[in-house]
C-alpha cells in the first residue's frame, strides 16, 4: 500500500509494508525501487547470463578445438593410409601380410594410429574437449581397422596367386 507523504522532496510514494511484516510495534522499512535486495537481484540475473555466454562461448571454442584435432588426426590416417614409403596401401602381397616388426599390417597401423592419437589429444585443453575427442578416435580406429583389414585380406588373394603362378611356373 501506497501513502503520499507530505513535504516528501522526492515526490514519489512510499510504499509501506503490510500489517504481516509488523513486528511489535515495529513495521518493516518502505520498499524502495533501488534497494539493495533489488540490486543483489540484479546482479545475480546479470551474473547469470554472463555464466550462460561465457559457457556457450567455452562450447564453440571446445567444439572449434575438437574439430582441429579431428582434422589432425584424419590427416594422420591418411598419411599412415596413402604415404609412398610407409603407407599400408603400399604393402602388397606377402610384404602386407608378413612385416619385418613380426606384428601383423592391423596392429602396426593401429599402434602408429594411437601415437598420433596420443600426441593430439595432449594438446587439448577441457576434460570436454578430451571426451569429444576419445568418441571421434573410437569410431576412427574402428574405421581404420576395417579398412586394413579389408585391405590385408585382398593382399592374402594377391599373395595366393602369386604363390600358384610360381607352382605353375616351376611345374
Amino acid at each position: 500500500m501506497a501513502i503520499t507523504v507530505p513535504g516528501n522532496p522526492f515526490g514519489v510514494d512510499v510504499a509501506v509494508g503490510s500489517p504481516s511484516t509488523t513486528m511489535g510495534n515495529l513495521h518493516a522499512a518502505p520498499e524502495v525501487q533501488n534497494s539493495t535486495t533489488n540490486a543483489i537481484a540484479g546482479m545475480n540475473e546479470s551474473l547469470g547470463k554472463l555464466g550462460q555466454a561465457v559457457e556457450k562461448w567455452q562450447a564453440e571454442i571446445d567444439q572449434t578445438r575438437v574439430q582441429d584435432a579431428s582434422n589432425q588426426l584424419n590427416s594422420a590416417m591418411l598419411d599412415l593410409k596413402y604415404n609412398k614409403d610407409t603407407g599400408w596401401q603400399q604393402q602388397k602381397g606377402k610384404n602386407a601380410l608378413e612385416r619385418p616388426s613380426g606384428k601383423s599390417l592391423f596392429e602396426e597401423t593401429q599402434e602408429s594410429f594411437k601415437k598420433s592419437y596420443d600426441s593430439i589429444r595432449a594438446t587439448l585443453g577441457t576434460a570436454r574437449q578430451r571426451a569429444a575427442f576419445d568418441e571421434l578416435y573410437k569410431g576412427m580406429s574402428a574405421q581404420l581397422g576395417n579398412e586394413v583389414n579389408v585391405w590385408t585380406t585382398r593382399q592374402q588373394i594377391v599373395y595366393q596367386d602369386d604363390v600358384d603362378r610360381q607352382t605353375l611356373e616351376s611345374a
